[in-house]
C-alpha cells in the first residue's frame, strides 16, 4: 500500500507536456508520465470549487498503470488543490487490479498533507488544469 501511494506521489518530480486531448470515457486526457509511460486523467464533471475554501478547488485524478504497480493497474485519488500555493492534498485514493478502474478495488490510506505540486510536475499540470477550468488562475 505504500508503495502505490509513494508512486502517485512520484509523479510531483516527473515533468509532463502541455499537450491535453480529447475526452475518454468521462476523463480527460492530461499526459503521460516519462519515467513510467503511465497515463494521468482528470474527471470530466468532477472538478467542483471546494465548499470550505472557495480559494480551492476539488476534483478526481485517474492515473492508468503501463505496467501493474503492486498488483494494481489503475488508480483514482480524489484531491483537493490549492490554485495560488500550487499544492494538492489526496483526500481519498481507490486503486483497481484492471485498466481503467475495473476489477476488484481497494482504498488506500492517505495522509492529507499538503503537497507542493509545480507546474513542471503532472500533479501541476492536473492542478492548473482543474484552477483554469474555474477560472482560478
Amino acid at each position: 500500500m505504500k508503495s502505490l501511494i509513494f508512486f502517485i506521489l512520484s509523479f510531483l518530480i516527473v515533468s509532463y507536456s502541455s499537450a491535453l486531448t480529447k475526452p475518454e470515457k468521462g476523463w480527460i486526457y492530461v499526459d503521460t508520465a516519462i519515467q513510467t509511460q503511465d497515463r494521468v486523467y482528470i474527471g470530466e464533471k468532477s472538478i467542483s470549487i471546494n465548499h470550505a475554501d472557495s480559494k480551492k478547488v476539488n476534483f478526481w485524478m485517474m492515473i492508468q498503470h503501463k505496467q501493474k504497480q503492486s498488483g494494481f493497474g489503475s488508480a483514482k485519488a480524489y484531491l483537493t488543490g490549492d490554485c495560488k500555493s500550487s499544492r494538492v492534498q489526496i483526500n481519498r485514493l481507490v486503486a483497481f487490479s484492471g485498466d481503467y478502474l475495473t476489477g476488484d478495488d481497494s482504498l488506500q490510506p492517505t495522509s492529507k498533507e499538503w503537497f507542493e505540486a509545480p507546474s513542471t510536475t503532472l500533479f501541476g499540470g492536473v492542478l492548473r488544469y482543474a484552477c483554469s477550468a474555474l477560472g482560478k488562475l
